[in-house]
């Protein structure tokens, strides 16, 4: 029989045995997110985007997410003229930044952009001549 004073993993004396952490210790740290407010993700998100009337680049789309709210979704992006673009969930993840985005993410415009006649319309409200660089 061996003698178990002397080992080093002896489970009868805790003297080499480190104390265990809290649990708050032992959960993973958060990922960083990169967070761009341009990037939009998530399918309630998208949707508040789309009735909120802000100029929106493009839309991806999960390659075969064609069920439920995704259907929606995509029915006001292309009343809009939305760009819809569908790739796979490595394109997706990386561009919502690992942000979680149920299959479906926005690009917003930096701004809204005005017609030609929305400008002359605001000059003229304004009593200005109209001053446009294309």
């Amino acid at each position: 029989m061996k003698n178990s004073k002397n080992t080093k993993f002896d489970r009868k004396t805790n003297e080499n045995r480190r104390p265990p952490r809290p649990y708050a210790e032992r959960r993973a740290e958060p990922r960083e997110v990169f967070v761009d407010e341009n990037v939009i993700s998530g399918r309630n998100a998208v949707k508040e985007l789309l009735g909120s009337g802000r100029d929106i680049e493009k839309i991806y789309i999960q390659s075969g997410e064609r069920e439920g709210s995704v259907n929606l979704l995509i029915g006001l992006a292309s009343e809009r003229k939305i760009n819809i673009i569908e790739a796979d969930k490595t394109k997706l993840n990386a561009i919502s930044g690992g942000a979680r985005h149920q299959g479906i993410v926005a690009i917003a415009a930096e701004r809204n952009y005005s017609s030609v006649e929305e400008i002359l319309e605001y000059a003229e409200s304004r009593g200005e001549k109209p001053f446009i660089i294309l």
